[in-house]
């Protein structure tokens, strides 16, 4: 009996695991199906470099986690809000001038970095360090989803964007290759976490992304 309850309420978090692989990796493999091998290898470094610019997110979210799912036990709304409201604000305050700086000397850290013959890769890799910066007032909305429970819906909102994010692929990439592959994968990875915020703000009538009001410590 145990074993079923524990099966059961692990699958929502098992696909949403499998959902969230697929959100990110779906454009380069059809960008592999329909653009040269080339361009690959030129948009999975610059996937790589921009994806470094989220590392401090990686490290906020182990802190808040335990936090998150500890207030939402506890019906503390208001904190719950203002950790993630703080959260946001701090992750783009971090984000924003290196995606910025990423921008703006991109085909040279390139050429420094990986040689000259990747510079074909700035324009898709400033694409996607220009949605880091969105990403990253929004981007622990998943996480809140699951460390309240719902990570089923998690789950579902993370493969709708899937689906969506690969239509917008196969219609952008064999017209403009690697740049419609960081467009389909931008928009893909926004909203997951916009359809969170939205959600969230709907069911509790919290916004938690880096523009909601920030309540006061210790308010209920």
């Amino acid at each position: 009996m145990h074993r079923t309850q524990w099966v059961r309420q692990s699958f929502p978090f098992l696909l949403l695991s499998g959902a969230q692989v697929l959100n990110n990796q779906i454009n380069i493999i059809l960008l592999g199906a329909l653009a040269p091998q080339s361009e690959v290898g030129y948009f999975r470094v610059a996937v790589q470099v921009t994806d470094g610019l989220t590392v401090a997110l990686i490290a906020i979210s182990i802190v808040i986690a335990p936090q998150i799912a500890g207030l939402h036990a506890r019906a503390d709304l208001s904190n719950l809000q203002r950790v993630l409201v703080l959260s946001h604000r701090a992750a783009t305050l971090i984000v924003l001038p290196l995606a910025l700086a990423l921008t703006a000397f991109g085909a040279d850290f390139l050429t420094l970095v990986f040689g000259k013959e990747f510079r074909p890769a700035a324009d898709s890799m400033s694409i996607l360090a220009l949605g880091k910066i969105a990403y990253a007032t929004v981007g622990f909305a998943g996480l809140a989803l699951s460390m309240m429970g719902r990570a089923g819906v998690a789950a579902v909102i993370t493969l709708g964007t899937a689906a969506l994010s690969a239509l917008l692929a196969l219609v952008l990439i064999p017209i403009y290759g690697m740049t419609g592959a960081a467009i389909a994968a931008t928009t893909g990875q926004l909203l997951v976490n916009f359809g969170s915020v939205i959600w969230i703000r709907k069911v509790y009538g919290r916004d938690l992304s880096a523009f909601g009001r920030l309540p006061r410590a210790g308010s209920m």
